[in-house]
């Protein structure tokens, strides 16, 4: 089965698909929002240094990990120190399990124009594309994608919302 879903403004077009992948994870392994602690968590509805708890067991679960996004700072394109763990973890599993393909959706908070905040989730999702190669993951287990302001985690456009929206998640494909 395929799902084919188009994004954006008359000019500019982003294309996701999804199709079932051969290692697909178990479907008790949930996507949360939940990661390590950071200056903005508050703002992402966390309290500073409440943590994420587990960020997930593959010993016992076999499956990817619950922490799933990856946020970013305003004005910047680097991984934050506070993620790398949650990308190292990532990582480490793919590596594992070479046939498990995953899908980096990009996403930027809403100021500006859209053709803009595309090309910001892009660099987001790239960044931690970046990362993963770097850790060993094979560039074919990745796709990185940018649906831009398209997919607010926030509706809002102060510093709150626009911490919540800076962010990639990290999708299994097949779940």
């Amino acid at each position: 089965m395929s799902i084919v879903i188009l994004l954006g403004c008359a000019k500019h077009e982003v294309k996701v698909t999804k199709a079932a992948a051969p290692d697909k994870p178990p479907a008790s392994a949930t996507t949360s929002t939940i990661g390590t602690p950071g200056p903005a968590d508050a703002a992402r509805g966390r309290p500073a240094g409440a943590g994420g708890g587990s960020l997930g067991s593959p010993g016992t679960t076999g499956a990817p990990f619950v922490v799933r996004v990856v946020y970013f700072d305003m004005g910047t394109f680097s991984v934050r120190p506070q993620d790398r763990a949650v990308i190292q973890m990532h990582a480490n599993y793919l590596v594992r399990h070479p046939t498990a393909r995953i899908v980096l959706q990009g996403n930027a908070d809403l100021l500006g124009e859209t053709h803009i905040s595309i090309m910001r989730g892009q660099r987001y999702a790239d960044a931690v594309r970046n990362m993963m190669v770097e850790l060993g993951v094979s560039d074919d287990q990745i796709e990185a994608i940018s649906f831009g302001k398209e997919n607010p985690a926030n509706p809002g456009f102060d510093e709150v919302a626009g911490a919540a929206n800076r962010r990639v998640e990290i999708q299994y494909k097949g779940e």
